[in-house]
């Protein structure tokens, strides 16, 4: 037997969108099953509009349509899950927007922000701001305000709350420095703590023949045509000359600007156009891409690059794979000067789930995110059956997920201790399964040498806890929904900014011709950009100043 709860909606006076985000006809009645996880008896059917990568994987039978957590969600919560249309990150935007044109939206789907900024304008969303607080469970709400609460304030609007954002980790975004020691070692050279160590490590690698075949035939550093991904990127090179380009910063003014205008980013491509002149960089680089790159990693002809603390799961272990002998380490970023280079973090949110002001049973969205963090992290976790295995990435399959804030860094934290004191009663599903894959490494299994070099000693989250004692995180200024001069302009003042770094670094521009960057920039939108920025924050920080003052 299961408990019903009675929601008598009435008609609604003439008001703004956000007030008549839930109107429905007059004394209309709907039954919902009590509780965080209340199942639907008879079942209920929401429809679904799916993004998809291209890295999602299924077992033999299975498909996006039906799989373990379409499964789950029907017999647990009496959820059928019905996808409307699915189309891949580069083409769900365009597809998301005809059907935001066309009012064609289904129950439950993701947005961007400027997207969300749009449907609450419109009046299209449900006011998700009472079924939140009456059905989150107590993990679900506890993980996703592990940033601080920020994911859910950028999702509110006028004090409601008119989306679930999917929350994410910004510290595992944080960049680090991946050498192969094992060069380094051949080579004499000593560990990077500085930039200078660095530069020479580069030129080093470049010149000095690293893989001893004796051809001039390796890279010093590696950088592909994007500059800012993370096999390889330029993010942690710029931050090591404390220029941040991709995200906000206040100047020594405390006013937020633009980190890719900064005069530290002059100085940086200043460098990198030094390096590509005296071939430590690919003289290629221009036209090749993370996959390309990787290729350069795999066959050995590259040992030094700014990446992610995922990069030994990729191509590294690939590496490894084909040679035992090739060992890597991660480094925090190095600093160009004596103060300490502070790693670039963005803000916790991938996109927005939103629903619509249609829909039957809003609630849904919360109970699928209440068994999701369940069977990922709760007493009941399932990690082999729910998160991962064998490769394949389950915990991309439901309609809502979520992202944990501190998950990996715990998890590296635990393991370190759990080594040492040899009691595993202490780990999580998720956290024994990194343990059980560290110890096949130790045993001699080099297909687990990813893992350890993740979460193991001197491994991709032991930099990171160094970031983290320091607290040294440069976080972006600015979170929300984008301005309107953003939603007109950044996607060409981006591309503006990639075509002029690109051609300063090649050296077909003069490291001047930053200075007419910057200039244009402001001229084209970025002024009124930093002016719409500054208002943005300093409207929201007064707004939660006089929540506080009631």
């Amino acid at each position: 037997m299961f408990m019903l709860v009675l929601v008598v909606v009435t008609a609604c006076s003439k008001a703004s969108p956000l007030e008549n985000a839930n109107s429905q006809p007059a004394n209309e009645v709907r039954t919902v099953p009590a509780g965080p996880y209340g199942k639907y008896n008879p079942p209920i059917e929401v429809t679904v509009a799916r993004k998809v990568d291209s890295s999602m994987k299924f077992k033999e039978g299975e498909s996006i349509d039906e799989n373990i957590w379409t499964k789950t969600l029907e017999n647990d919560l009496g959820i059928k899950v019905k996808n409307v249309w699915v189309a891949t990150e580069s083409q769900f935007e365009h597809k998301m927007n005809i059907a935001i044109t066309s009012n064609d939206l289904p129950d439950i789907f993701p947005v961007n922000a400027s997207q969300l900024q749009q449907l609450v304008e419109g009046g299209k969303l449900m006011d998700l701001t009472e079924v939140f607080d009456e059905y989150s469970a107590p993990l679900m709400k506890h993980i996703i305000t592990e940033d601080g609460g920020n994911a859910l304030a950028a999702a509110t609007f006028q004090g409601r709350l008119m989306a679930i954002p999917h929350t994410t980790s910004s510290i595992d975004g944080a960049p680090l420095l991946w050498v192969r020691t094992d060069w380094l070692q051949k080579l004499n050279l000593p560990e990077p703590k500085t930039m200078d160590e660095v530069f020479i490590i580069s030129e080093a690698f470049a010149t000095r023949d690293p893989d001893g075949n004796g051809e001039d035939d390796t890279v010093g550093l590696l950088v592909e045509k994007n500059l800012w991904g993370g096999l390889p990127g330029l993010t942690g090179f710029f931050n090591g000359f404390h220029a941040y380009p991709g995200i906000w910063v206040r100047d020594s003014s405390g006013k937020i600007v633009y980190g890719g205008t900064m005069p530290e980013a002059k100085k940086a491509l200043a460098k990198l156009q030094e390096m590509f002149k005296s071939g430590q960089i690919d003289r290629e680089f221009g036209i090749k891409d993370e996959t390309k790159v990787a290729q350069t990693i795999v066959s050995g002809k590259g040992g030094l690059f700014f990446g992610s603390m995922a990069s030994p799961l990729t191509a590294l272990q690939l590496l490894r794979n084909n040679d035992r002998n090739a060992e890597w380490k991660p480094y925090p970023i190095p600093s160009v000067d004596s103060m300490p280079a502070r790693p670039r973090i963005f803000f916790p949110v991938v996109d927005y789930y939103v629903i619509n002001k249609k829909a039957e049973n809003p609630e849904a969205a919360i109970k699928i995110l209440n068994l999701y963090t369940e069977k990922l992290w709760g007493e009941t976790a399932e990690p082999d059956t729910f998160q991962k295995k064998d490769g394949i990435e389950f915990f991309k399959y439901p309609p809502v997920q979520l992202g944990r804030a501190r998950k990996n860094l715990n998890a590296h934290l635990h393991l370190m201790d759990t080594f040492k004191t040899a009691d595993i009663s202490k780990l999580n599903a998720e956290e024994k399964k990194y343990y059980d894959s560290i110890v096949k490494f130790k045993e001699g299994d080099q297909k687990n040498w990813g893992y350890n070099k993740v979460f193991g000693e001197n491994g991709s989250f032991a930099a990171i806890n160094q970031y983290d004692q320091a607290n040294i995180y440069m976080k972006n200024e600015f979170y929300g929904t984008p301005t309107p001069k953003m939603v007109q302009r950044n996607a060409m003042l981006s591309k503006m900014e990639l075509e002029t770094f690109t051609k300063i670094i090649l050296g077909d521009a003069p490291v001047n011709e930053f200075d007419n960057f910057v200039v244009e920039w402001n001229k084209l939108g970025g002024e009124d950009i930093t002016r719409e920025v500054n208002e943005s924050m300093a409207s929201r920080k007064s707004a939660v100043r006089s929540g506080e003052d009631h």
